[in-house]
């Protein structure tokens, strides 16, 4: 036992640091790869974070914005297998990686919603170069605290909007369900503990959550599959 001690303290430990560390490079390799090819195929331009240095939203807890992956973007769109009924929104759009994504399938409408004007220039920007169909695509710049979600069915949110804001978001779209009932549902990226916000709202269950990824979804209780 104690050669055993001596040998892992030694050499599989170190090992095992040196293989971790290089996969992660691996994987950080593979994913900027995609990324660009993506980039390129769609026409836009949407890679890095972007913090914004004066927080000008309704309750003061703005966050720092990042792009979600393709790979993660790519598992969502192949769960939601998305209608051409659909009316998707991504609340915190950003530049705009998501909905430029959406808007290559069969989709209503994709819609981003976005406070940061810097963000929202870059999004529109996207929207004039994307290689798609640029009019299933709509930018709102808004605070996500005073929007209302008429209509959509799928709402995405990276989970950094705020917990006030994120609050706020459902409030508002409970009444909408309350006037319009549908199906609809809510992709979360678990950021921060976002899920204890949605689990305090009786009316939204946790149906899912999309593999290899920590995107978690949320769906009104009466349309529960």
């Amino acid at each position: 036992m104690r050669l055993y001690n001596i040998i892992y303290q030694l050499i599989l430990y170190p090992l095992m640091v040196i293989v971790r560390h290089y996969y992660g490079l691996f994987l950080h390799v593979k994913e900027r790869m995609l990324e660009q090819r993506q980039e390129k195929l769609l026409g836009i331009k949407t890679r890095g974070l972007y913090r914004q240095k004066e927080d000008v939203s309704l309750f003061g807890d703005e966050t720092i914005y990042a792009p979600l992956k393709y790979s993660e973007l790519f598992k969502m769109i192949e769960y939601l297998k998305v209608k051409e009924s659909d009316i998707f929104f991504d609340l915190g759009c950003g530049s705009g990686r998501v909905i430029f994504a959406l808007a290559c399938h069969k989709i209503k409408k994709a819609i981003g919603v976005e406070l940061r004007k810097t963000l929202v220039d870059r999004a529109l920007t996207n929207q004039q170069a994307f290689s798609g169909d640029s009019s299933k695509v709509s930018i709102i710049h808004q605070d996500v605290a005073t929007l209302e979600l008429s209509d959509g069915t799928i709402i995405y949110t990276m989970g950094s909007l705020g917990w006030k804001t994120t609050e706020k978001m459902l409030e508002s779209l409970k009444d909408d369900l309350q006037k319009n009932p549908r199906r609809i549902r809510v992709i979360v990226y678990e950021l921060d503990r976002a899920h204890v916000i949605y689990e305090r709202c009786d009316w939204l269950n946790h149906n899912d959550s999309i593999n290899d990824t920590v995107l978690e979804v949320w769906e009104n209780s009466q349309y529960r599959n």
